[in-house]
């Protein structure tokens, strides 16, 4: 009889061990959600990505940008706000955090994010476009120009019409 017990312990045991996902499994889940556009699916299982790595920046950095999609950019800036924490040298997130800044009129603050990603990388021709809006939203035409010109010269080719259409 104890023979018996300690094998289905061992089965049960086994079984909740194989059930357990860890961070990077949720992640993955919520990325295969994401891409479906199931926005509350992935955010839950990004959720629990956090919960058992708190200090997982790619668990966080994820959480935020599908915070974005819902355009819950408040609490998509506070998990890039985490995750930066964590990881300074991130392109990515500063440029997402910018364009949660971006989405909330926060111009000055979205630029300051851009600063951030174009210098860690010169060539992010995204972060020259948005931080050309975003100047140009300011009044800062000609700043907004230049940057436009960086987009383009860095392989944006959709900046063109927008560079045509304000700074000409």
């Amino acid at each position: 009889m104890i023979k018996v017990c300690f094998t289905l312990f061992s089965l049960l045991f086994s079984f909740s061990v194989i059930a357990q996902k860890t961070a990077d499994e949720f992640i993955k889940s919520g990325n295969s959600k994401e891409d479906v556009k199931d926005f509350k699916g992935a955010l839950a299982d990004y959720n629990q990505a956090v919960m058992l790595e708190p200090e997982n920046s790619e668990a966080l950095y994820y959480r935020g940008f599908v915070k974005t999609r819902m355009q819950d950019f408040g609490n998509a800036i506070t998990d890039f706000d985490l995750a930066l924490a964590l990881d300074t040298e991130s392109v990515e997130l500063y440029y997402c955090r910018g364009n949660a800044n971006f989405e909330l009129k926060n111009y000055s603050t979205a630029i300051e994010d851009y600063n951030k990603a174009i210098f860690l990388d010169p060539t992010d021709k995204e972060s020259y476009y948005n931080r050309a809006i975003a100047k140009y939203n300011l009044g800062q035409r000609e700043s907004a120009c230049k940057d436009l010109q960086m987009a383009i010269k860095n392989g944006d080719h959709e900046a063109t019409a927008v560079f045509i259409e304000l700074c000409h």
